[in-house]
């Protein structure tokens, strides 16, 4: 029941008031949807798939080797202290 009432009240503003010359304002300008739409080179292909598996794979090649590499006691900075402990 009380779910059901906090429905019920005023949206809140946003903590700040429209202007009333944001209420007078006009409307924006309608604009072609080619304009917004994708370029052409852009868009998906038939390689599209094995592009984006190859790239994952070498990201996941990356991520392993990053793993593995050895840190310098003088570049190791402990994440519970931070590096100004």
């Amino acid at each position: 029941m009380v779910s059901l009432l906090t429905g019920c009240g005023a949206p809140p503003e946003g903590g700040r008031q429209i202007t009333q010359a944001e209420r007078d304002a006009a409307y924006p300008a309608l604009v072609p949807v080619e304009g917004l739409l994708v370029a052409q080179g852009e868009q998906i292909t038939d390689t599209t798939e094995e592009a984006l598996l190859a790239r994952a794979a070498a990201l996941r090649t990356r991520a392993a080797r990053l793993r593995h590499t050895p840190v310098g006691a003088a570049e190791h900075t402990d994440i519970t202290t931070g590096p100004d402990a």
